[in-house]
């Protein structure tokens, strides 16, 4: 898992430097494609990591402490495109947040914790037991 997450920030850091230097809509769509590619991979493989390096009984903190990144990336990016816009193009900003991807990639591949094992594949029974559950009528 440590090694697919690394590789998703990767992905989405080479899909920013593709996005932030195109000037074909054809770069431009495959740099989207990479970047959504990668954040697609990271949220399963980041939540698998997490689970095995929290003790169960604090699952619960780590999922939120975890859920609180996109929520901080939504209220920050407008802040931060605000405060780059002013002194650079729209352009240095993928591409410093690209660059900025790719590096820590790196760095979790080299002292990522956690994830050392192989994923189960998705279970048709899981998915009925999970339709079967009847909602809470209250």
């Amino acid at each position: 898992m440590a090694r697919t997450i690394s590789v998703a920030v990767g992905l989405a850091g080479v899909g920013l430097l593709i996005v932030s230097s195109s000037n074909a809509l054809g770069w431009f769509r495959l740099g989207l494609v990479l970047l959504g590619a990668g954040a697609g991979l990271c949220l399963p493989s980041g939540i698998a990591t997490l689970t095995d390096v929290t003790p169960p009984g604090q699952w619960g903190r780590a999922m939120a402490l975890h859920e609180l990144g996109p929520i901080f990336g939504l209220a920050a990016a407008p802040l931060l495109a605000e405060l780059v816009l002013r002194v650079a193009s729209w352009r240095v900003l993928l591409a410093v947040l690209g660059v900025v991807s790719i590096f820590m990639a790196l760095v979790f591949a080299r002292l990522g914790a956690g994830g050392r094992f192989h994923g189960e594949p998705p279970r048709w029974s899981a998915l009925g037991e999970l339709v079967a559950i009847r909602p809470d009528s209250g």
